[in-house]
């Protein structure tokens, strides 16, 4: 499993993302970069910053993607983008307390109470 991050979160808890049992790559954070990484690399997980998302982003996440936002709130993510995208919105700093944004729009949703477990909750 691929993960991208964007350098500046990267940067902030590197030695988090080295120890972790998924690749985790470290990528530029500007849009276009981003989609472009998403596609070279086939990720379907991308963890995102306050940087504003407007479009690429949402487009270049296949079916059932994961845009996971690192810190708190939902700065950056465009809400109508991200409700009408195949993508799932959470943010940190702890799952168990993350909100998204789901298909039925702005309203915050506990991990607990989503009919899934987020995809890397199985990896060991």
């Amino acid at each position: 499993m691929i993960v991208l991050v964007t350098e500046t979160e990267y940067g902030r808890a590197s030695e988090v993302f080295e120890s972790a049992p998924v690749n985790c790559i470290a990528t530029s954070g500007d849009e276009d970069s981003l989609a472009e990484a998403i596609a070279t690399h086939g990720a379907r997980y991308v963890i995102v910053g306050s940087v504003k998302y407007v479009g690429g982003l949402y487009d270049a996440l296949p079916r059932g993607g994961v845009i996971a936002r690192f810190g708190v709130g939902d700065d950056g993510i465009d809400k109508q983008k991200a409700t009408t995208a195949p993508s799932a919105i959470p943010n940190t700093p702890a799952p168990q307390a993350a909100t998204s944004i789901g298909p039925s729009g702005s309203s915050p949703w506990a991990w607990s109470s989503w009919p899934w477990s987020p995809p890397w909750s199985s990896v060991r």
